[in-house]
C-alpha cells in the first residue's frame, strides 16, 4: 500500500513539474487564453452549451451572422 501511494505522489510530482503553465483570464461566460500565437476563448452557456472562439493574436473575434 505504501509503495503504491508513493508511486502515485511521485508521478503526479513529475507529471506536475514537467507540465507548463498557462495564464488565462476570467471571463464573465468562461475562459481566455494564448498558446502560441493563437487567442482561444471558451465560453460556457450551460452545462450542455459551450462555445470555443479561436482568432490570431491582436484581433478580435466579430460574429458575422450569416442568416436574417
Amino acid at each position: 500500500m505504501n509503495k503504491k501511494l508513493l508511486l502515485i505522489v511521485l508521478l503526479t510530482f513529475i507529471f506536475i513539474s514537467s507540465s507548463k503553465a498557462q495564464t488565462f483570464q476570467k471571463t464573465d461566460f468562461g475562459i481566455k487564453l494564448k498558446i502560441n500565437s493563437v487567442e482561444i476563448e471558451i465560453q460556457f452557456y450551460d452545462t450542455s452549451i459551450v462555445r470555443i472562439l479561436k482568432s490570431p493574436e491582436g484581433t478580435i473575434f466579430k460574429k458575422k451572422s450569416l442568416s436574417y
